[in-house]
């Protein structure tokens, strides 16, 4: 599965590339050598999550910290897929 560069519009930025984007550096396509990027949202909306999902398991519901790192982990994989499949590649 490849991504289109929102430069160039070839389908350069493969699946593994896409999954680790972050939005706090810039990222050049291979072949334009213009900077692609994710948007600064997807960081913070994911902050958000992770500390409302710590604060009801570990507070609210009493569980133990295991619990609460197993369901982190799976907020995480959520988060890439959602990533993945919804959130834009965009210009630097």
């Amino acid at each position: 599965m490849m991504f289109k560069c929102p430069h160039c519009d070839k389908k350069t930025i493969s699946l593994w590339k896409k999954l680790f984007l972050d939005p706090r550096y810039k990222y050049e396509c291979k072949e334009c050598g213009g900077y692609i990027n994710i948007p600064y949202y997807t960081l913070i909306v994911f902050g958000v999550i992770s500390l409302i999902i710590v604060y009801i398991i570990s507070v609210v519901l009493n569980k133990g910290w295991i619990y609460t790192l197993f369901i982190l982990a799976l907020v995480a994989i959520i988060y890439e897929v959602i990533v993945l499949l919804f959130v834009p590649i965009i210009k630097k």
